[in-house]
Parts: structure tokens; sequence; C-alpha cells
């Protein structure tokens, strides 16, 4: 998918997807009539079915090629096939599933984490600039970055961890349903069947648990004095419990490879038409405009 470096369309008709879910859904709140007007119109309408079995052919296309070829190097089926011999492995059907469900959960999410960390530090050039020599003090060639090497580099963990609070990959909440018989959440009786959850942007903008929450600072994850008090806890941006994001160690991996990768090789400086970049709407996920910058080669 990055072999002519544009936006893929399949990836874009995932978001259009999920913004015109989101749409619908705030109209099926409004009452019960028009949340069965919705439920018929999905059902009903042709575009949305040839849409979703665009998704599903797209999946399928690209698990039976995969699975059509021995790569030279292991990737990520070659876990899934090694878990999926003798007759408890998966069949073909559920290696499409799957295949499906990763495409939406693993391309935007990373995307956009690396793409607000990279324009909060550029907003802030001390810190990227602390960050790029971390990296390249740290490796004497880019043959040396390893994801081992980069799970000890605390700094990039920091300023990863800052970017998914000033921007969390899905700024709303991820809702729960109450159990039958109902519980309590923060003092107050929550009555079974009730849909709930923590919104992810308002808790990480919150100043009852960060001070200077509107400010991009890394060195709250580092034991920084001057915020001690910070709610660190609080933060969950790939959910908990049972239905928390299966793939969070594969991401975090990802995360420090892709933007050490960038910086060991590049010097960046913001255009001055990306100053507002973080300026942008939500439809469960955050509608991305172009992070426009300027790459130079390291040292140049």
């Amino acid at each position: 998918m990055l072999e002519n470096g544009e936006y893929s369309s399949w990836v874009q008709t995932i978001f259009l997807g999920i913004k015109n879910g989101a749409r619908l859904r705030a109209v099926k709140l409004i009452n019960r009539g028009t949340e069965w007007f919705v439920n018929w119109f999905v059902l009903q309408n042709q575009g949305v079915r040839i849409k979703q079995a665009k998704h599903w052919n797209h999946s399928k296309e690209r698990v039976d090629r995969r699975l059509a070829r021995t790569p030279d190097r292991s990737d990520l089926w070659t876990k899934i096939l090694e878990k999926s011999k003798g007759s408890d492995g998966l069949s073909r059907e559920e290696h499409y599933s799957n295949a499906s469900l990763f495409m939406i959960a693993g391309t935007e999410t990373i995307a956009t984490a690396l793409s607000g960390a990279t324009y909060y530090l550029l907003r802030n050039p001390d810190y990227l600039q602390k960050l790029t020599q971390e990296i390249r003090d740290a490796h004497d060639s880019f043959e040396e970055i390893s994801l081992d090497s980069l799970q000890r580099l605390k700094y990039l963990h920091a300023v990863l961890q800052e970017g998914l609070r000033m921007y969390p990959p899905v700024p709303s909440l991820l809702p729960r349903v109450a159990p039958v018989g109902g519980l309590v959440v923060c003092g107050e009786w929550v009555p079974d069947g009730t849909s709930l959850g923590v919104h992810q942007l308002s808790t990480g903008r919150s100043a009852e648990n960060f001070k200077d929450p509107m400010e991009f600072r890394p060195e709250r994850w580092l034991g920084d004095p001057e915020y001690k008090n910070d709610h660190l806890d609080a933060m969950e941006p790939f959910s908990v419990g049972p239905r928390n994001c299966l793939g969070k160690n594969l991401a975090w991996h990802e995360m420090r490879l892709i933007l050490a990768t960038m910086l060991y090789h590049f010097d960046l400086r913001l255009c001055e038409e990306s100053r507002e970049w973080d300026e942008q709407k939500v439809y469960v996920l955050w509608e991305k405009k172009e992070l426009m910058c300027r790459l130079s080669i390291a040292g140049s």
C-alpha cells in the first residue's frame, strides 16, 4: 500500500464510512422513529452494501495473495499461520474476517498518532531537537535501530505518550453497556443496558487531570516535579479491560520505529499553512488535514 506514495482510496473509503456512520448514529439517537428509519435505510441502501462488499473483497484479495506465497522474512501473518495449524486453526473465512478488522484498526489510528506527535514536535522545536538528538546519539548507523534499542529510549516513549494525550487517535468515547443488574460508576448508579464510556480527548485535556492541559509537555511522563500531581493513569488511549486494543504492543513498536526512522534521516520544519493543523472536526475519529512540513537530509 506504499508503492505510489499516495493516500490509499481504500483507507479513504474506510474513514468516509466511519464519518457517515457517526452522522447516522446521531440521527438514530433522536428518538425511536429515527432509530427505526436509520436501521431500515442502512439495510435497504444498495450503496452501503456495495461499499461493505468492496471493503471485504479488498481484505479477502490481500489475504489470498499473502497465503499463496511464503515471504523472505516473517510478517504479521506468519504468526497467525503458526497458530492456525491443526483442527483448532483459523478457517479461510476467519482469516478474511480478521484482515477486515485489522485493516480498520491498524491503519488510521497509527497514522493519526504519528501525525499528532509530529505536529506537536514541529510546534515545539526544542522538544523536536531533544528527541532527534536522543535517537541519533543512541545509534551510530540506521542498521543499529531495532525494536529493542528503541524501547530503551525514554524520551521517545514520553513524546509518544504526550502525543496520545493531546491527540488521541480515537478522541471520542469507546462505549460499553452496563451489565444485567446495573453497576455503580463514580458513585452513581447506572441501570443495566445503559451505554456509557470515557471521552478520551476530554480526559486528556482536563485541568483536573493534568497541569497545563493544553500544552505539549513530554516531561510530565518522565517524573518532572512540576507535573507531580498529574493523573497519568487517567490516560488509556488503547482502552482497558477484556476489549482493549489487542494490537497495543504492535502499535507501540510501529510508532517508535516509524518516528525514529524519520527523525534519524531527516530534519523537519513546519510549513506556515499547517500552523493550525490541529483545528479539526471529529467523526468518532479525527478528520485530518494534510500536515505540510519541509524535510532536509539530516546534517545537510
